[in-house]
């Protein structure tokens, strides 16, 4: 489904079926659809002009409208817009064409970093190239959930284990008190919306042996290569070479278990 601005969009995950990022408690997580009103709403966001650039995108969630999805220290957040340049940049993202037809969101002032998931927290990340990464960093739009549209993924989706569901604890309320305080962000040292510098360069992270396993090819053998279901849109603004995202009716995942050093 194209990304317009204005569209309500939700986006569920490549490699994990069932799964879309939302937040809750003011951070993105890679969550499966437990079909709660709740869920719906945390995991639906209004596309609009980036607010850094008009040929890109930010993210506004539908629910705590004049929040936008942010990176920060390289992880993915729920803030409040506060006015400063270093949020207009971070809360802005290219959409790029993604496996098999799916989209990437990078980074708009960390170019070659892209949004992943990884063991179910969203951040950016340096590409590397390796098919997991690829497959971490594929989302597919579709209609907004908040809208009450079925979930894109079509059928029962397998359960990953722990399943964040959205609850008691979380309620999707980001933290009250931070928000509107203008200290800590936009503070140039701790955060700076600058990744931490080290532990990536260009290089994959220590865990290597994840990447230089090849993993399963795109689709897995005897299984048909993805066929569009859905009619697809032209994605944004026309610079990209408008790639299309298209419902991949064959939800296919794989486990990999690997861990970011960030602080």
């Amino acid at each position: 489904m194209g990304a317009s601005y204005g569209r309500i969009m939700s986006f569920h995950s490549e490699n994990f079926p069932g799964h879309y990022f939302r937040h809750r408690n003011g951070e993105v997580w890679l969550d499966r659809f437990d079909g709660a009103d709740l869920f719906r709403q945390d995991a639906s966001f209004r596309i609009v002009p980036g607010l850094a650039s008009p040929h890109c995108v930010s993210f506004e969630s539908v629910n705590y409208p004049g929040y936008y999805l942010r990176h920060q220290n390289s992880l993915l957040f729920l803030h409040r817009a506060d006015g400063s340049d270093l949020f207009r940049k971070d809360a802005t993202f290219h959409l790029r064409s993604g496996m098999g037809g799916g989209t990437q969101i990078e980074s708009f002032n960390y170019p070659g970093w892209f949004v992943r998931h990884s063991n179910y927290r969203l951040s950016i990340a340096q590409r590397d190239h390796s098919a997991l990464f690829k497959a971490d960093s594929t989302w597919w739009g579709s209609e907004g959930l908040s809208s009450g549209a079925p979930p894109a993924h079509g059928g029962a989706p397998p359960h990953h284990g722990a399943s964040y569901g959205g609850a008691s604890p979380y309620g999707g309320a980001p933290p009250p008190s931070p928000y509107g305080a203008p200290s800590p962000y936009g503070a140039p040292s701790p955060y700076g919306g600058a990744p931490p510098p080290s532990p990536y360069g260009g290089a994959p992270p220590p865990y290597a042996p994840h990447y230089a396993a090849p993993g399963p090819a795109y689709p897995p053998v005897g299984v048909p290569a993805y066929p569009p279901v859905a009619v697809a849109a032209p994605i944004v603004a026309s610079p990209y070479g408008a790639p299309t995202v298209v419902i991949d009716p064959y939800g296919h995942h794989h486990h990999h278990h690997h861990h970011h050093h960030r602080r």
